[in-house]
């Protein structure tokens, strides 16, 4: 014997658990008064006596109200089955279907033929009602019910009671032609509500109204509303096969908590926005350019107007092949990929790829501040020109672990990884990994403060530039600091270039603590083209020319730094291919087949171009030192010497304690003209005696006062011609 679910003693409690385990699996029963009253009286009087009816009364409850209480606590949803597919025709193949609507339901194996015209809707669900449902039509005596709306734009009907959705069908042409997904797979979460109770998410939020909760989405579930606004009382998660979904463009402002996995979760028609949120996945729109794209916008429209925003790309292959656009006022965005973070240089290959498919033209353009990519890997497969163009001014960008693969099927961006068109300013690259896809990684145009590359590995199989300054571009520091520039083959590994500025200028360039592993035996390949550099600092690297480097780096127009470099199998270090650079140079070490430093003729010795009016560049000369400037005469002219003031330019002064020696050859083939020394620039001992054809005299004097007011003092001059 067995008694109710409400038994008074522990001993009746325990017959009724044996009565309900030992139940046979039980299908749809005809107990429709269940939900008028779902719970039955007593069969137990007051007396404690079991009434006449305790038999009907028990099998009523071990039938659905033990089944009704777990379906209620967690809502409709579908233990398995459920769906069937397309067809030809308008019968689909039998399905099963087991649910609790609250009530558990048992269906066997059946074929659904919709009553549709050639193009249709039809929804269809799972009740436990065995009476019939107005507006539905009964497939059978079976728990199946569908509704066809007799057109072809899908309204979503209202959900009767004790029913949960499977499925909405697209007919074409008297056929089932798609099939949606509405199944709720999963029960709720004690304590939340179900969203998937409700027609829609509108409805599920006017439901709830102000009441602090947590929405569970477990279903596609339709948005109605042109927008709808989620209270900041209200959490959203997304859990399972949860999808938003509509048949027209809506839009869901989340005031809120947002949870969602790495997975769709709004499909093409629903555009969300987010109060609070820390970050935007990609792969809940999709992994097309589309969804990174979808995944801006909503990242850029969420919240307050000013900071970051960040868009964060799950593991796996993204196929790019429409540019993409950053350009929201005062929000960058932070592009953060899955990695592996205790993956070092070159050791681990990413685990979220981002692959251009398209054609020529860029991956990214971006025309705002502070933006950033993380521990994303970039593919070429298409024909970019670049992986990133700031189309106006960068600044305070950030690039942390980025590997441009080189492998099978990938080409190199035909302009460069990263162009800046108006320069950029504090923009820091740190664990970058280069492969052979890419022939110049920075292109720089414009203006800038700094711009620093460290820890980073550059290796490639054809030439290559890290950072190519481009002609009027400025920049305040550029950094390369803790690199490693390989180049295995025949080929020039040119950290930085900066032999196409003309009218620009870089202040500094600091290219510290690199390692430099290069073989290349082409007479005009270099590491470093260090024009226009107003102060170069080369210090501490290990450098290897492989026996066939002509020359590690040419200078011009440059101020010179170098120190405590070792180099291996190299030519000389530097060549100086101008007058107007300066050097000096501090503990560089030297093995095997080196030729020291330098062997260019501007070296030491200044070449002064000769005129009758000849200015001395003072700050090409050795500032804490002395230097030697040579002038060849070749005309019988008289000239005048004098030196820079400030106002005729950055190489102009001299500096106070300085030391010059005027170097003067007749080389005119007879007499030269007189040389006059200004009074107002130096102090002698009298005029200066012109030497005779194929000889030279000198003058030495060390610089006493300021640049503006100081003179250059006479502290030795020549006593007699020298041969040339």
């Amino acid at each position: 014997m067995c008694v109710s679910k409400r038994p008074s003693y522990g001993l009746a409690i325990a017959l009724l658990l044996a009565c309900v385990l030992l139940a046979p699996l039980v299908t749809q029963a005809n107990h429709s008064t269940l939900r008028i009253d779902p719970f039955n009286p007593n069969p137990i009087n007051t007396s404690g006596q079991p009434s006449g009816s305790i038999n009907t009364r028990l099998r009523e409850s071990l039938d659905h109200e033990a089944a009704q209480l777990h379906g209620e606590r967690s809502g409709p949803f579908i233990v398995s089955g459920g769906l069937h597919g397309t067809a030809a025709g308008l019968t689909s193949a039998a399905f099963a279907t087991i649910a609790q609507v609250p009530e558990h339901v048992n269906q066997t194996a059946t074929a659904i033929t919709y009553a549709a015209i050639a193009n249709d809707v039809c929804w269809t669900i799972i009740s436990s009602d065995n009476n019939g449902i107005t507006g539905w039509t009964r497939v059978g005596t079976t728990a199946y019910y569908y509704q066809c709306e007799g057109d072809t734009t899908p309204t979503q009907p209202t959900l009767p009671a004790n029913s949960t959705w499977l499925s909405v069908s697209t007919i074409t042409g008297s056929a089932i032609f798609a099939v949606t997904d509405l199944r709720r797979l999963h029960p709720s979460m004690m304590g939340l509500r179900d969203a998937c109770a409700y027609a829609s998410l509108d409805a599920a939020v006017t439901a709830a109204s102000t009441t602090r909760t947590t929405m569970i989405v477990d279903c596609p579930l339709w948005v109605d509303a042109a927008t709808v606004t989620v209270p900041a009382t209200m959490g959203i998660e997304v859990t399972g096969r949860g999808q938003l979904i509509a048949t027209s463009p809506k839009t869901i402002q989340f005031n809120g908590p947002f949870q969602a996995p790495d997975q769709v979760v709004f499909d093409a028609n629903v555009s969300p926005q987010f109060a609070i949120l820390e970050q935007v996945h990609v792969r809940w729109f999709g992994t097309t350019s589309a969804a990174v794209q979808r995944a801006i916008t909503a990242a850029t429209t969420t919240g307050a107007t000013n900071g970051n925003a960040t868009v964060y790309y799950g593991a796996g292959l993204y196929l790019l092949d429409t540019t993409i656009t950053v350009s929201t006022a005062n929000r960058g965005i932070s592009f953060v990929c899955a990695h592996t973070p205790s993956a070092q240089n070159g050791s681990v290959r990413p685990i979220t790829v981002l692959r251009w498919t398209g054609g020529a033209g860029n991956m990214f353009t971006i025309s705002n501040t502070f933006n950033g990519f993380y521990g994303c890997g970039v593919e070429n497969f298409g024909t970019a020109a670049t992986f990133v163009r700031y189309t106006a001014q960068g600044g305070r960008d950030r690039y942390d672990r980025i590997s441009i693969i080189n492998g099978s099927g990938t080409t190199a961006f035909s302009d460069a990884a990263i162009r800046y068109d108006s320069g950029t300013d504090y923009s820091r690259y740190t664990n970058i990994e280069a492969g052979g896809s890419f022939t110049i990684f920075i292109k720089y145009f414009g203006t800038g403060t700094t711009l620093s590359i460290e820890d980073s590995v550059f290796d490639a199989a054809s030439d290559y530039i890290v950072v190519s300054m481009q002609d009027g571009a400025n920049a305040d520091v550029i950094t390369l600091r803790n690199n490693t520039f390989n180049s295995q083959v025949n080929a020039e590994a040119l950290a930085f270039d900066s032999s196409s500025i003309s009218t620009g200028v870089v202040n500094v360039v600091s290219f510290t603590e690199n390692e430099v592993d290069v073989t290349s035996s082409v007479p005009t390949d270099r590491v470093l083209k260090l024009y226009n550099v107003r102060n170069a600092y080369i210090e501490a690297n290990e450098i290897d020319c492989g026996g066939s480097l002509a020359y590690f780096a040419d200078v011009a127009n440059t101020t010179l730094f170098s120190k405590a470099n070792r180099l291996n199998s190299c030519g000389p270090m530097y060549q100086f291919t101008s007058n107007t650079s300066q050097s000096f140079f501090g503990g560089d070490r030297f093995s095997s087949n080196t030729s020291g430093l330098t062997d260019s003729l501007f070296t030491g010795v200044i070449n002064v171009t000769y005129s009758a009016d000849i200015r001395i560049l003072g700050q090409v000369g050795n500032p804490g030192g002395h230097s030697v400037y040579l002038i060849d005469v070749t005309n019988a002219i008289a000239f005048t010497i004098s030196f820079a003031r400030p106002l005729d330019g950055i190489w102009g002064y001299l500096t106070r304690g300085q030391i010059i020696t005027l170097l003067i050859r007749n080389t005119s083939g007879g007499a030269m003209g007189a040389i006059t020394l200004a009074a107002s620039h130096f102090s002698t001992s009298g005029a200066l005696l012109a030497p005779a054809n194929g000889n030279s005299r000198s003058f030495t004097c060390v610089m006493t006062g300021t640049p503006n007011a100081g003179r250059c003092v006479e502290i030795a001059r020549s006593a007699a011609d020298v041969i040339n």
